[in-house]
């Protein structure tokens, strides 16, 4: 009976290690998706998924919200574009490329005053 719990227990332990393993390459990979992306929806969907998946802080977080935000913007989407943008700069204020692609999102919207600002910033 012992030998049966332990194989048991060794079973799902070889199990869980299996299923962490198996996932590092699909983390990996919605990384590179993330950053450039055959369509925007796949871009949209590894991003999604690495804001999801609790794993980033600081900058990474940010860069994940800010190219979420230029796939939405790419489908049309550009309230949802700036919600994320907006997350990304208040996350982390310091990167330029935040402020760029939200003035660009905010030049779409017809809010010329703040992209410009933006584009300053």
């Amino acid at each position: 009976m012992r030998r049966l719990a332990r194989a048991a227990a060794l079973s799902l332990i070889v199990t869980i290690c299996a299923c962490v393993v198996g996932s590092l390459p699909a983390v990996a990979n919605d990384e590179k998706l993330c950053i450039v992306a055959p369509s925007p929806e796949v871009g949209i969907g590894a991003c999604a998924r690495l804001i999801r998946s609790g794993r980033y802080r600081g900058h990474g977080l940010a860069s994940a919200y800010n190219n979420r935000g230029y796939y939405l913007a790419e489908t049309g989407d550009l309230t949802g574009s700036l919600e994320d943008l907006n997350r990304a700069i208040k996350i982390w204020p310091r990167d330029a490329v935040f402020f760029l692609t939200r003035g660009y999102v905010l030049g779409e919207l017809g809010e010329v005053d703040r992209a410009i600002a933006d584009a300053n910033n």
